[in-house]
């Protein structure tokens, strides 16, 4: 019982990684515009390209890691299934499922770092003040529906 509540909570996991459009991070819910957050700052038609060419390129190298993690909770399952268990390729499996997870918050903070960087110092205080506010209005458990 407790490998499935392991291999459901990594699923869980990756599916929350795979996000389609990452820069959603700092933007509000509800399918509005994943970069109006950067655009209520003020930035320019010139951030705002160099902005998306960042989430893009995140998109495309997270892709492979996505499909690699998949591919692992996949074999994963399949042998902790198995009648007899190699206990080393099980380890090893969830080692490199870690390892991938890790890698991909990671690339995530990076990718938030790096918009951040292309915002001037106004528009880096007025981006915190607006996920401040949103943090207030949403209260401890999230956005409230």
């Amino acid at each position: 019982m407790f490998r499935v509540q392991s291999l459901l909570c990594s699923s869980l996991m990756v599916l929350s990684l795979m996000a389609p459009n990452v820069v959603l991070a700092q933007a509000p819910g509800g399918g509005e515009d994943p970069i109006g957050i950067y655009r209520q700052t003020g930035i320019d038609s010139a951030q705002e390209e160099k902005i998306r060419a960042l989430a893009e390129n995140y998109e495309k190298s997270e892709d492979d890691k996505a499909h690699k993690m998949i591919d692992n909770l996949n074999k994963l399952k399949a042998l902790s299934l198995a009648p007899d268990l190699d206990e080393k390729l099980i380890l090893d499996t969830q080692t490199t499922i870690n390892k991938l997870q890790s890698e991909m918050a990671l690339d995530k903070i990076h990718l938030l770092i790096s918009i951040r960087k292309v915002l001037n110092k106004n528009q880096r205080i007025k981006l915190v003040s607006l996920l401040q506010s949103r943090n207030k209005a949403s209260g401890p458990d999230g956005p409230s529906q």
